[in-house]
């Protein structure tokens, strides 16, 4: 919610630019208060880092940002539960790992709770008859 009101006044981009730089100097804090060697790290791992900042964080919290500005901030909330699903299918396709039981029946109770949010009341006036 405050997020949609801070919004009303400045585009998405600059939002998140502003939002990425406080996240990533508070973490840069963190890391150093931690006594943590952040430089010397192989190709592969700086690879990773930009992979996932770009897809994983910029991505995806564009297209959130940019779907509070359409959509009930509650609405986005309650479909942002769907992450765990969509990350355990990822899973299951890309890793070859095996989703149990608990796994399936607890996504498809996700995704159920979510169709229900989203489904608008229907109109009983309209429904009866006078």
């Amino acid at each position: 919610m405050i997020t949609k009101n801070i919004m009303a006044g400045i585009d998405v981009f600059s939002f998140m630019f502003y939002s990425m730089l406080s996240a990533s100097i508070f973490l840069l804090v963190v890391n150093g208060s931690m006594h943590n060697d952040i430089v010397h790290l192989s190709l592969k791992v700086w690879l990773c880092f930009i992979g996932m900042g770009l897809i994983c964080q910029l991505a995806g919290w564009l297209t959130i940002n940019y779907s509070l500005r359409y959509l009930e901030p509650t609405r986005v909330s309650i479909a942002l539960l769907s992450q765990t699903v969509f990350a355990g299918l990822l899973a299951a396709f890309l890793l070859h790992e095996r989703l149990g039981f608990n796994e399936i029946v607890g996504s498809i109770i996700v995704l159920a709770g979510i169709a229900v949010t989203f489904l608008k009341p229907r109109n009983r006036k309209a429904n009866t008859l006078v």
